[in-house]
């Protein structure tokens, strides 16, 4: 089975034994500065980095927010995922194929003005 990611971002170990949180983790957790705590768990052989956040009479109604962001942000960047994946001539073809069909609407519109 081939599981798919969609990469957010990346950070070194530093020499502190500390690692940076991508900007873009930052934003989708809604993270603020020296208020939230972030846990790292791991769970079926996969670390997960998770905001804490509280809950509302048993309601987790921020973790439900956080996933649905999350799993937003992963729908519009899994084509960039995939991609990457493919090897270089395929991902050549795909990015010329759309490069002549950007190239031949921007001319379409070009036309238009003119008229």
């Amino acid at each position: 089975m081939m599981v798919k990611m969609v990469k957010v971002g990346e950070s070194k170990y530093d020499n502190y034994g500390r690692i940076t949180c991508s900007i873009k983790i930052a934003e989708l957790l809604e993270l603020v500065k020296g208020e939230d705590i972030v846990e790292w768990h791991v769970h079926n052989g996969e670390v997960i980095l998770r905001k804490r956040t509280r809950s509302y009479y048993g309601f987790d109604l921020e973790s439900q927010d956080i996933r649905n962001r999350l799993i937003s942000y992963e729908e519009d960047h899994m084509e960039e995922a995939m991609e990457q994946d493919l090897n270089p001539e395929e991902r050549l073809r795909m990015a010329e194929e759309e490069y002549a069909k950007d190239r031949k609407a921007r001319a379409e519109k070009l036309e238009k003005e003119k008229r």
